[in-house]
């Protein structure tokens, strides 16, 4: 007995094997939070989303708590914050020349001597035509023009119309509607993404979208009348057009009357129509129907122009071929975007009929010379194959997922800043805490540092108020991208962190807040509209970013799993009936109705959600 007693303490004494004891994450991932469902799949797939959200994905990073994983949600994030700062004076100084441009087209529409001097009964109607267009883009800007008492009832009721922002309208004055344009969709002036909540830019957002709506087109004699009215009362410049196409897409989708600004004084309809039949072959247009209209419109038949083109987007053809010709469901969504960004993940989700649509309608999409275009490549960047030095998780389908999901909240939170000027469509790291991982694709990082330093060059109002500091901030974002591209070629060699790199993650946090400017924004969540469903019911199909979540991840590192934590975006789909604002969204994320998250997200989350 005293044998089996002293076996028996032996053993019990004895220390377990290393092969049967728990891996030392698992106790921090406890000490963390995570639940045994969130570990599981953690072991099992060497990432998981945790239920843990932020109001901002840069708490995450919060220093001296557990390793750091840079996660490309993150990057983007501060990026589209600068982004959007940067627009935001650039777009004041638009709305300072469009009052300037529609004060003189004011005086020489009014001019009565003018009016006294035609005859013509086409021309009579066309400049009360023009009268009234300019009335209506001076009063949404918040002037108060003396109007005719002809003038009052029917304008005065357009803009109560457009500022209210919901429903159709169809003004006799503008009138006959037809096949071509149905009626004026009000939900498209209601203030959405960087304009909503400023009374000077959401002025300017109606304005300018009237501008944009309002056509002249080729085939309508009034319309062209009014046109060369246009062309009388207004200097044309092609600045604001190249501002455009070097932003966010290249041509228009209609025509700029700066192309006619050599138009003879005389008004000759034919002699206007010959003119433009000789020069559209050289002219630019990436033409689609962005206004109502009914289905059997050919964009063939609405040639013409407006007074502020849109532009036609990079990804602007894939969306409009999917809603027009595209297999059922006939609208674009968050895996028609990815599969044109290349992930083979979405490409299977869509099927190969969508893909080989896809592909046909998305072709040149990343090498669309505008900005928006190279932020598309930049995206890209995280869908291609790995680097092979990359450990395997980072080749696994849960990754491909993740990363599909970082470039589908990347598209939205950039499109969304250009939503003006977009075509509508229908060292052993052990527990140290000031230390971390990158995201392992150094093109990625490299990329959207040159994004950084190209902003800082782009034809902006460098005279405007708050662009010095918005170019600083750029610098400063692309010196972080550039360190950031060092370090994960750095960890892809297997290298150690020297002293001056865990400083750099230590106080990474502070800089990413100060960059972003978070101070100026309450809520972190975007939305864009994807695009304008017609119907019975207009709808829209809304895509947008979720609350920023934990994305926990072992990172291998000299044999063993290192336990790291970053934020992710979630993304969601729903219908709308018309654009959100950020705002909107948000509310609309707290009531979490409509917001399950799409089906190809939802295996690397905790318990699916």
């Amino acid at each position: 007995m005293r044998t089996l007693a002293i076996v028996a303490v032996l053993v019990l004494g004895m220390p377990v094997p290393l092969s049967a004891q728990e891996p030392p994450w698992k106790a921090e991932a406890r000490r963390w939070g995570l639940d045994e469902i969130e570990i599981a799949q953690l072991e099992r797939e060497g990432l998981v989303v945790g239920r843990e959200s932020y109001a901002s994905p840069i708490e995450a990073y919060r220093p001296r708590e557990v390793p750091y994983f840079v996660t490309s949600d993150i990057a983007l994030y501060v990026f589209a914050r600068l982004l959007e700062d940067s627009m935001r004076p650039q777009e004041r100084a638009n709305a300072v020349r469009l009052r300037r441009s529609l004060v003189t087209a004011w005086r020489k529409i009014r001019d009565p001597q003018i009016t006294a001097e035609l005859s013509d009964p086409l021309l009579l109607a066309a400049r009360l035509r023009m009268r009234r267009i300019v009335a209506v883009a001076r009063l949404l800007l918040g002037a108060e023009p003396e109007l005719l008492p002809e003038d009052r009832e029917p304008v005065l009721e357009l803009v109560a119309a457009i500022q209210r922002g919901t429903g159709r309208a169809q003004p006799t004055w503008m009138g006959p509607f037809d096949a071509g344009f149905t009626h004026i969709d009000l939900e498209r002036f209601r203030p959405i993404g960087i304009y909503a909540g400023d009374d000077e830019l959401e002025k300017f957002f109606r304005a300018a979208r009237w501008l944009q709506m309002v056509p002249f087109r080729v085939r309508r004699e009034d319309e062209m009348a009014a046109l060369w009215h246009l062309l009388q009362i207004v200097p044309w410049s092609s600045r604001h057009q190249g501002e455009v196409q070097e932003l966010s897409g290249g041509a228009p989708g209609d025509w700029s009357p700066d192309l006619l600004a050599d138009l003879e004084p005389s008004f000759d309809l034919e002699a206007l129509r010959t003119r433009i039949a000789a020069r559209r072959a050289t002219w630019p247009r990436k033409i689609t129907l962005d206004l109502p209209h009914a289905p059997e419109t050919k964009p063939s038949d609405e040639e013409g122009f407006r007074w502020l083109p849109s532009a036609m987007m990079p990804d602007g053809p894939l969306i409009h071929a999917l809603g027009s010709t595209g297999p059922l469901p006939r609208v674009a969504s968050l895996l028609d975007i990815g599969a044109a960004l290349g992930s083979h993940t979405a490409r299977s989700a869509i099927g190969a009929e969508r893909a080989r649509l896809v592909a046909e309608s998305s072709v040149g999409i990343l090498a669309d010379p505008s900005y928006f275009g190279e932020t598309l490549a930049t995206l890209s960047l995280l869908l291609d194959p790995p680097e092979p030095e990359a450990p395997p998780l980072f080749h696994s389908e849960a990754w491909h997922r993740k990363a599909l999901a970082s470039a589908a909240a990347g598209w939205i939170q950039t499109r969304a800043v250009f939503v003006r000027h977009a075509q509508t469509l229908y060292g052993t790291l052990g527990s140290s805490r000031d230390v971390g991982f990158v995201e392992p694709d150094p093109r990625f990082f490299e990329a959207l540092g040159a994004l950084c330093t190209k902003l800082t060059g782009l034809s902006l109002d460098h005279e405007s108020a708050g662009v010095l500091e918005v170019t600083k901030r750029a610098q400063k974002l692309a010196e972080i991208f550039v360190r950031l591209e060092g370090l994960a070629d750095q960890q892809l060699r297997g290298r150690e962190l020297a002293t001056a790199d865990c400083a750099f993650y230590g106080s990474l946090d502070l800089e990413l807040r100060n960059l972003a400017r978070e101070e100026r924004e309450q809520e972190s969540p975007r939305a864009c509209e994807v695009m304008r469903v017609l119907g019975t019911t207009d709808l829209s199909i809304v895509a947008g970013t979720g609350r920023p979540r934990a994305l926990w991840l072992l990172y291998p590192w000299k044999g063993e799993l290192v336990l790291c934590r970053g934020a992710v975006l979630p993304v969601h789909e729903v219908e709308a009936a018309h654009a959100l604002t950020h705002t909107e969204w948000s509310q609309r994320l707290n009531e979490g109705r409509d917001l399950e998250l799409p089906a190809w997200l939802k295996p690397i989350y905790a318990h699916g959600r």
